[in-house]
Order: structure tokens, then sequence, then C-alpha cells
């Protein structure tokens, strides 16, 4: 009798500590939940991304303004209308660096 109750207290304590190693998991699962959407809000800081899916021929419209409409999509390839003003310059993100280097090249030759 006396080693069947020290065999139920080893399980209760086991039972117990499972529990509080449980409780532990959910806590830093949790906060590091809270940590990634705080590190998101940082990086994104005054900067609104909208991700849309959109098929053919719909449009975005941006501030009233700026229509952008998804033409078509093929191989993995989507082409894009872009509808603005002619004082908004429209650029392509991956050649505005060469872009900008020859604006100030052309700046430092007038």
């Amino acid at each position: 009798m006396w080693h069947s109750g020290i065999k139920t207290k080893s399980y209760n304590e086991f039972s117990l500590l499972l529990c509080l190693l449980l409780l532990v998991v959910i806590w830093l699962t949790n906060l590091l939940r809270i940590l990634t959407i705080l590190l998101i809000r940082a990086w994104t800081r005054g900067s609104k991304m909208l991700v849309l899916g959109c098929t053919s021929h719909q449009s975005v419209i941006i501030d009233d303004v700026i229509k952008v409409t998804v033409l078509y999509n093929k191989r993995g390839q989507v082409v894009l209308g872009i509808d603005a003003p002619d004082n908004v310059d429209i650029r392509r993100e991956d050649v505005f660096p060469q872009i900008r280097e020859t604006e100030k090249t052309q700046n430092i030759n007038n």
C-alpha cells in the first residue's frame, strides 16, 4: 500500500510538472507572437502595403488618382497598366537606382 502511494505521488508530481511545462510553452509562444507583431509594425512604420489577389482586368484605385489594372498574367509574369496624372513619377523599383544615378550625372554636367 505504501509503495503504491509513492507511485501515485510521483505520477501527480509528473503531471503537475507536465502542466507547468505546457503553460510555459504556451506563454513563450504567445510572447513570440507578440514580439513578431511588434517587429513587423516597427519595420513597416509609416508605410502601407495592401496585398490583393486579382484576375485579369481588375483594377485598384490609389488616392482617387492612380488606377492600376492587371492586364494579364502569362507564365508567371504579371502585366500591369498604370493610369496616373503626368506629375506622378512611375518607375520599376529594380531600375530606379540606375535612373537616379543617370539624373545625378546629368545634373552635375549641367
